[in-house]
């Protein structure tokens, strides 16, 4: 696996577990705006990534949540563990 794939890869893991951490603070503190504002910049940021990714690498995600444009390449691509 390339470089830049691995890169955006461990990216998106971080992005998407700072976005799983500030989702649990605000169910607690949800009258804070800071930690609405860092996850609302999360979330922008890691779409962008996973847009990224998607456009050079294929789907993350089966389901409907991501568009294949030439054939269905879902389990051609390694599985988490096997990174």
């Amino acid at each position: 696996m390339d470089r830049r794939r691995m890169e955006l890869l461990r990216q998106i893991q971080e992005l998407q577990f700072a976005a799983v951490e500030l989702t649990l603070f605000m169910d607690i503190h949800p009258e804070q705006k800071q930690p609405l504002a860092d996850y609302n910049r999360i979330a922008e940021h890691l779409r962008s990534l996973m847009d990224e990714y998607e456009k050079l690498y294929g789907p993350l995600m089966p389901f409907g949540q991501s568009t294949v444009e030439n054939r269905w390449s879902w389990t051609d691509e390694p599985w988490p563990w096997q990174l």
